[in-house]
């Protein structure tokens, strides 16, 4: 069953990094937090590997988000899959559950960081973009201090 609401006592089932715990009882003292509190609070304190921790572990999953272009926001957040149709430059940080799939081009550059699985029908990572957890493409350039980190 998903849930939108994160307990102390799930992380400890799941083992959650101490850290990780340690940071969700200091800001929720309760033991419990809605799903996109805790999102939004990583996101302030950018703690972008505890968001995504929570995306690969947590039972809390929405349908696929298909999309023209992303949205302009410095960090984008979404617990599936998000299919983009359209070539699309990430010059910030996206998350996901279920990977980014752009049916086009695909630009990581500057200091952009993308979590979860990539798929573009050509990828260009450059200048500090990072992805993590593999990409595939028909074509895949990595130049200057680009990385893709499996």
């Amino acid at each position: 069953m998903e849930t939108t609401t994160i307990t102390l006592q799930e992380l400890d089932e799941k083992d959650a990094c101490f850290d990780g715990r340690e940071l969700f009882e200091k800001h929720y003292p309760e033991g419990n937090a809605d799903y996109w509190d805790v999102i939004k609070k990583c996101v302030a304190l950018e703690e972008f590997w505890n968001i995504n921790w929570i995306l690969k572990n947590l039972d809390f999953t929405l349908p696929d988000l298909v999309l023209d272009e992303l949205p302009e926001e410095p960090v984008f957040v979404y617990p599936g899959k998000v299919i983009i149709k359209g070539d699309v430059k990430i010059t910030g940080k996206v998350l996901t559950k279920g990977g980014l799939h752009v049916i086009g081009k695909l630009t990581v550059c500057e200091y952009a960081r993308i979590w979860g699985n990539t798929k573009a029908d050509e990828i260009n990572v450059s200048d500090e973009g990072r992805i993590y957890h593999g990409a595939y493409g028909e074509t895949i350039n990595v130049s200057d201090e680009g990385r893709i980190i499996c």
